[in-house]
């Protein structure tokens, strides 16, 4: 290969002391506290909502996911308030948030219940006990069709729930039922459905924990007490056999000029710098360098994945802008236009 395929590193491009990147992990009682009370209230509220929606429709995996979202987002809010920079902390909160969403929704399906109940005539209920000491129950009468059996074993189920906890024992023996529109579908039987609200349970949760973990996880600044601002440095497509030598650069500190990896115009993954810097401080503390790589998903959607993190000091701010500006191209002159054709001997004459 030329040495020209592989332009020389400039001599007056200084080296950094940098170190991979590290939460800064502090917490404040107030602000721990903050993040648990949003996340319990968000997923009381979230609980609330998919117990009234489900009464209509409910969608397996995407409401779940959708409930951790809604919860997570509240949590980060809570955790840019409360300045919660501890990502364990963080996941937690989310974790918890995801558990009691999921018993919020069983627990507001409870009380409905208990409000259809209170508006049952009394002397059916009366009925109901005496069906009950009868033990029809567990045999159907003879003159009874079995739609009507069913209700009335259906009602003296209902009249002995009278605690949450017997609720949810009485809905995982009634069951989960997935299927599509009107059909009933597979129903899961009892332990079935109690697994089922495990892994409801294991999706908000994961999903709260990501965000939150997340979150808490970003750039912050010990000395001004306040999260860094993030400014984008670079995005472009890297040639392909000197992309390890262009993050391994900018890891070990030593960042080299972009002008001698970037391919114009072309296709591919991209990489994207983004550096983090306090807004109070300017050079005077350290900025943390981010590397991602975007590619696209086979539905079109772009897809990140962090390829480098780390802090470097202040002054290295100037010189990374410099290093990662988008060099100009130079479009080549136009050829001159070719002389015109000489003329032969019979036009000249």
């Amino acid at each position: 290969m030329s040495a020209e395929a592989f332009p020389s590193t400039p001599s007056n491009i200084p080296s950094f002391d940098v170190h991979p990147y590290q939460p800064d992990g502090g917490y404040s009682s107030l602000g721990s506290a903050l993040c648990i009370v949003m996340a319990l209230i968000a997923a009381a509220i979230m609980g609330f909502v998919t117990s009234w929606i489900g009464q209509h429709f409910y969608l397996i995996i995407l409401f779940p996911i959708g409930v951790g979202v809604v919860v997570g987002f509240t949590l980060n809010f809570a955790i840019r308030l409360g300045k919660v920079r501890s990502p364990w902390l963080g996941g937690v909160a989310g974790l918890m948030g995801g558990a009691l969403s999921t018993v919020m929704m069983l627990f507001f399906d409870y009380q409905r219940q208990l409000s259809q109940v209170a508006q049952v005539d009394p002397q059916v209920w009366d009925r109901v006990e005496l069906f009950e000491k009868l033990g029809m129950d567990k045999q159907k009468p003879r003159d009874m069709e079995q739609a009507e059996w069913n209700e009335w074993k259906l009602l003296i189920k209902v009249r002995k729930v009278d605690t949450f906890l017997k609720y949810i024992d009485y809905a995982a023996e009634e069951g989960v039922s997935i299927g599509r529109g009107s059909s009933k579908g597979f129903n899961l039987g009892y332990y079935g459905t109690l697994i089922y609200y495990g892994v409801e349970m294991l999706i908000i949760g994961f999903v709260a924990f990501a965000i939150g973990r997340s979150a808490a996880a970003e750039p912050y600044c010990t000395a001004c007490n306040q999260w860094k601002v993030s400014k984008q440095l670079s995005d472009f497509v890297v040639r392909a056999d000197r992309v390890n030598e262009w993050l391994d650069a900018i890891r070990l500190g030593t960042p080299l000029p972009r002008k001698d990896f970037d391919v114009f115009n072309a296709e591919g993954a991209r990489y994207v710098t983004t550096l983090y810097r306090c807004p109070a401080c300017g050079n005077s503390n350290p900025v943390d360098v981010k590397v991602e790589e975007v590619t696209i998903g086979n539905k079109g959607q772009e897809q990140k994945a962090e390829k480098v993190f780390v802090t470097y000091p202040g002054e290295a701010e100037p010189v990374l802008e410099a290093l990662m500006e988008e060099p100009t191209v130079v479009e080549p002159d136009a050829p001159p236009p070719p002389p015109p054709p000489a003329a032969s001997a019979e036009q000249v004459e």
